[in-house]
Formats: C-alpha cells, sequence, structure tokens
C-alpha cells in the first residue's frame, strides 16, 4: 500500500453533542471557580478597605478631640487674662458672645431686657453707662 487517504471522517451526532456539552461544562466550571476567586479577592480588599477607613476615622478623631482640647485650655487662658485685666469688660463681651450663641438670623426671642446677658445691649458697658449718665446731667 502506498497511499490512503481519508475524504471525510466524523463522530456519530449523539457522541459529538456529548463531546461539546462536557467540554462546555468544563469551561462553565473553570469560569465559576475563576469568578468565585475574584469574589472572594474583591471581599477582602473591601473588607481590608473598610477597616482601613475606620481606623483612619478614630485616628482622625482622635486628634481632633486632641486640637479641640488644645484650644479650649488656650480660650481658658485668654479668658482669664481678660477677666484678670478688665472683668468689666470681660463680663460684657461674654453677655455679648452669650446672645451670639443663642440669638441666630432665624431667632424670635421675647424676653426681659433687665437681666443677664440682654442688659449689656440696654445700657452697655458698665464704665461707659457712668459716664453718660454724668454727660447727660
Amino acid at each position: 500500500m502506498v497511499d490512503v487517504g481519508l475524504e471525510r471522517l466524523t463522530l456519530p451526532a449523539v457522541t459529538l453533542d456529548a463531546t461539546v456539552a462536557r467540554m462546555r461544562a468544563e469551561r462553565d466550571t473553570i469560569a465559576a471557580e475563576r469568578t468565585a476567586s475574584g469574589n472572594e479577592q474583591a471581599a477582602a480588599i473591601r473588607a481590608n478597605a473598610a477597616r482601613d477607613a475606620r481606623i483612619q476615622q478614630a485616628d482622625a478623631s482622635v486628634a481632633a478631640a486632641e486640637i479641640e482640647a488644645g484650644s479650649r485650655v488656650q480660650a481658658a487662658r485668654i479668658y482669664a487674662d481678660a477677666w484678670q485685666k478688665a472683668p468689666e469688660l470681660y463680663k460684657t463681651l461674654r453677655s455679648l458672645d452669650t446672645l451670639n450663641g443663642v440669638v441666630g438670623s432665624g431667632t424670635h426671642l421675647i424676653l426681659r431686657t433687665d437681666a443677664a446677658p440682654f442688659r449689656a445691649l440696654v445700657d452697655g458697658p458698665p464704665g461707659l453707662a457712668a459716664g453718660k449718665g454724668a454727660k447727660g446731667k
């Protein structure tokens, strides 16, 4: 025999369909495994990012609390110095600060003006009110 040739070689349709189905199932299994692995890695990355965010937020809160505490200490020193230098002016300014905190742009209040802190608006600074009375008489 010198030469042998095949013109066509095919599998029966049932065998071919089963082979293709098995190949498709193998590919689907590999795809599902890779998807599951990717989802697992994504979940780990998200969990790590959330943990890092919580840590940074906690650190920022601690730093903010330290800054606020320092500013309160500094404000207390300033208030103490102001009170020692001019007690009446300090009282007037603190009354005005209180008013500023109580009364806003949309606030409507009906209050007596002969009580603190509103007394400062009627009389003005204590030393100044005495001066006006002396000039006016």
